[in-house]
């Protein structure tokens, strides 16, 4: 008939899974995993700029009569935007590493 799941507590889930840093870890396997945060943290900043400023070029474009912008003016706002979505997703991977 009806099988009752068991309900695991919150804490066994956490032993459960697999966290970014688990306890049996090595000093040489956490630098690693460090090292590699930091450079996908790096390479997805390069990406972001390099897709704000295709947006904004494109909205350029679209907007040519209404929007006069400078190349120099594009890559600064790229440079802010980036920075931005950057800091947004270094906060998350900051709360991914630390529950």
């Amino acid at each position: 008939m009806h099988n009752k799941s068991k309900q695991s507590s919150p804490a066994a889930d956490r032993d459960r899974r697999k966290g970014p840093c688990p306890a049996d870890m090595t000093p040489k396997q956490k630098a690693a995993d460090t090292v590699r945060t930091v450079l996908r943290w790096f390479f997805m900043t390069i990406f972001l700029f390099v897709y704000w400023l295709a947006i904004l070029l494109l909205a350029s474009l679209f907007l040519m009569n209404v929007w006069k912008v400078t190349m120099t003016q594009l890559i600064i706002y790229s440079c802010v935007l980036g920075g931005i979505s950057s800091l947004v997703y270094a906060v998350i991977l900051i709360r991914r590493r630390t529950r």
